[in-house]
């Protein structure tokens, strides 16, 4: 059995997996290219999403761009 525990995406509470990487969050939360992630405040670039595991209570933040002419 997998152990989940909470996490907050733009300000929601949500329910993840251990072990679950940024890049799979932001995924599960329906983030849609292009969009920069902060992981508890600070910037994490995109080469480093697959990289970083999220723990309890971490905040992320997805921010879209904003795209018109």
């Amino acid at each position: 059995m997998t152990d989940r525990f909470q996490i907050l995406v733009n300000a929601t509470p949500q329910q993840v997996n251990e072990k679950t990487t940024l890049a799979q969050a932001a995924v599960q939360f329906g983030a849609q290219p292009p969009y920069v992630l902060l992981l508890n405040h600070h910037f994490i670039a995109s080469s480093q999403h697959d990289q970083i595991t999220l723990k309890p209570n971490d905040i992320i933040e997805v921010i879209s761009a904003i795209q018109g002419g």
